[in-house]
């Protein structure tokens, strides 16, 4: 039987997390065009909230695609309401996401092209 050393798998999770944080900056250069320069700093921030908000890996590049949206959007109640869901840790983060998607950014979209 293969034993597996807990510092082997650190060192595996940290492996996984620099191909994530790499593949996410490739994600935030997508995004937001003409912010290159600051991808690598953006994909951090990005990285630390996911964290803080016990989002999964694999679900980084759909919060990035939430915390990249411009600014004015964040002001309406429907950005308070994201937030709100995103705070929701009882919750996994595909099901948060998922509600977000699907019920908060129709609404959030449509108060956006509003002049």
């Amino acid at each position: 039987m293969m034993v597996i050393r807990s510092d082997q798998v650190d060192h595996f999770v940290a492996a996984h997390r620099d191909t994530k944080r790499r593949e996410l900056v490739v994600e935030v250069r997508r995004l937001c065009p003409g912010r290159e320069a600051e991808a690598t700093a953006l994909s951090d921030r990005i990285i630390e909230d996911a964290d803080a908000l016990r989002i999964a890996v694999a679900d980084w590049p759909r919060l990035a695609s939430l915390l990249t949206l411009p600014e004015d959007r964040w002001s309406r109640p429907e950005g308070a309401l994201v937030f709100a869901a995103l705070n929701d840790v009882a919750r996994t983060s595909d099901e948060r996401l998922t509600y977000i998607e699907r019920h908060l950014m129709p609404r959030l979209e449509a108060e956006g092209s509003k002049p």
